[in-house]
This record gives C-alpha cells, sequence and structure tokens, in this order.
C-alpha cells in the first residue's frame, strides 16, 4: 500500500505544479517592463480620468464614451502608494500595473475552478491563460477588457459553484461579479445575458438543490447595489445609476448606425 501512494499523489502534485508554473508565467509576462511599449490614446484618455479623480476632481459617468468607473478606483491605491497625487506625477508603470495585477489573478482565479473541470483540467486552462498572446498584451494595456474578464469569471465560478450547492455565499458572490461587471463596461449585459441562458440549461441537468426566489433576490441586490455605488461616485453623485441606464440607449443605437467601428467581413483577415 505505501508503494502506491507517491504513485497516486503524482496526479494532484503534478496538477499543482502546474498550477504554480501557470501563475509564475502569468506574473512573468505580464510585469515587467510596463513602461517598454508608447501608450495608446485610448489609454491615455483613461490615464486622464484617473488623473481628474486624483486631483479631487471626482468622476462622472459619460453614457456616450469611455465605459465604466472600476478601472480608475481600482488605479487609486496604486497611485496613493507611489505618491502620485496629481495627473502629470502618473507614469506608465502606475497605470498599467493594474490590468496586469488583475490578469495575474485572472489566472489564480482557475483554482476555483477545480470543483468543475477538476484540478488537472483547471490547471491546464490557467497554463493556456497565462501563456495566451491575447491576455497577455491585454493584461498590459490600461483599458477595461482584462477586469470584464477577470469580474466575468468569476460570476461564472460562483454560479457553478451555486449550481453544485445553492446556498447565500455563491447567490451574493455570484451578484457582487455580475455589479463589477456592470459597472466594468456595458458590454457585459451581453456576457451576463448569455450566462444566464446557459445557467437556466445547466439547471436542467444538476443534482444539486433548487434555486430559490430569495437567491435570486439577493444576488440581484448584490449586483444592483455593487453597480450603484461605482456609478454613483460612492454615493456622491446619485445621477451617475440614472446616467448607467441610460448608456444602454446610447449604444444600442450606435449598434444600429454605421460608423467607423463597422466594417465587412474581409476587414479582419
Amino acid at each position: 500500500m505505501s508503494r502506491g501512494m507517491p504513485c497516486e499523489n503524482a496526479g494532484p502534485l503534478f496538477a499543482r505544479a502546474v498550477f504554480l508554473a501557470a501563475v509564475v508565467a502569468a506574473a512573468a509576462l505580464r510585469l515587467p517592463a510596463l513602461a517598454a511599449r508608447p501608450m495608446h490614446a485610448d489609454e491615455a484618455i483613461h490615464a486622464d480620468k484617473l488623473g481628474t479623480l486624483l486631483e479631487g476632481g471626482g468622476y462622472a459617468y459619460d453614457p456616450s464614451e469611455y465605459h465604466g468607473p472600476t478601472l480608475y478606483y481600482l488605479s487609486l491605491p496604486l497611485a496613493w502608494l507611489r505618491g502620485q497625487a496629481r495627473y502629470v506625477d502618473l507614469d506608465e508603470v502606475t497605470l498599467r500595473a493594474v490590468p496586469a495585477v488583475l490578469g495575474v489573478a485572472l489566472v489564480a482565479a482557475h483554482a476555483a475552478a477545480r470543483g468543475v473541470l477538476g484540478a488537472s483540467a483547471a490547471a491546464v486552462a490557467a497554463l493556456l491563460a497565462a501563456l495566451s498572446p491575447a491576455m497577455a498584451y491585454y493584461s498590459r494595456y490600461y483599458i477595461h477588457e482584462t477586469a470584464l474578464v477577470l469580474f466575468s469569471f468569476g460570476a461564472l465560478l460562483a454560479a457553478s459553484r451555486y449550481r453544485r450547492a445553492p446556498g447565500t455565499g455563491p447567490a451574493v458572490l455570484a451578484g457582487v461579479c455580475a455589479g463589477l461587471m456592470l459597472a466594468t463596461k456595458e458590454t457585459a449585459v451581453l456576457a451576463l445575458a448569455s450566462m444566464l441562458v446557459a445557467f437556466a440549461l445547466a439547471r436542467r441537468g444538476a443534482d444539486g438543490g433548487r434555486v430559490t426566489a430569495r437567491h435570486v433576490l439577493l444576488a440581484g441586490l448584490a449586483a444592483v447595489s455593487v453597480a450603484a455605488l461605482f456609478f454613483s461616485s460612492f454615493l456622491t453623485r446619485p445621477t451617475g445609476v440614472v446616467d448607467a441606464v441610460r448608456a444602454y440607449a446610447f449604444y444600442l443605437r450606435r449598434a444600429g448606425a454605421t460608423s467607423w467601428h463597422v466594417h465587412p467581413w474581409s476587414y479582419y483577415l
């Protein structure tokens, strides 16, 4: 029996080693030399938004442009730690370190997927995410996408947890992640709609407990509360919540209009 134990433990140990390697690789590909690439115009716009917030000008959500406020508020602590209190003090490292850390956190979050995918599959998924050129590139880019992906993954993991073992904890966590998604970028509604449809279909074959109205209500309240907190600039500008709702009318009209964002199918080849 004792001779067989190393073989039995080889699988879990190998998965842990792969997972650790994935997190290390993610950090190695995302954190160094953040100032090596020139700033993109989109990054500069977001840097200006952060600068206004740093200088005491507050944050006012624009329903027609620039997306949600989570990126800026997540950037404040690092700017403070580095002694940067004005727009002119900001540099590429402060700005890009935020999505870079979120990108590493995204890879590390795969540890919570072990209950769904199994330890080995979760470790391989983490490694693929760590080495993905697109994931690495956008994790070194001061825009909203990496934050949106991380919060979306968190919502998926919480919903999967709830599917296996319904309870208040995973329901509220799913709601918090959904609220962060909404407060990050307007396209979050597309991902959330897909998740809800998938969750409804998955429930048909679930062996766990039933979805309760109380848990749905708690998840919804958590999502609305978190989103409202950010859009209202932490209750200092309540009209931001109204603007967050108005934003979808702007983007719906934009989606159906001809603009420079629209290209023929062959353009992307």
